[in-house]
């Protein structure tokens, strides 16, 4: 079950995840969180199999019938996001 915490950080950023190179910072600042915690709650979330991933939906018959949507980026430094999210 969610806490209270976690479940308004998740229900937050259903919508508008940021695109920027650091997004748990960003999604920490709204939110009044350092983005430690912020990572450290999405990770136990997952490890606890409340989400599966974090990633795009989109609505059906906007884009097609069928669509599959990908993102690349240089990473700036070390990133997290395959051990937490991969």
């Amino acid at each position: 079950m969610f806490d209270a915490e976690s479940f308004r950080l998740v229900n937050a950023w259903q919508r508008g995840f940021p695109l920027v190179p650091r997004p748990f910072a960003a999604i920490a600042r709204a939110s009044g969180l350092d983005e430690g915690e912020t990572i450290a709650r999405f990770a136990q979330l997952k490890s606890r199999g409340l989400i599966d991933r974090i990633g795009p939906v989109f609505r059906p018959n906007t884009v097609g019938a069928s669509t599959l949507a990908a993102m690349a980026g240089k990473a700036a430094g070390p990133t997290f996001w395959p051990g937490i999210f991969g």
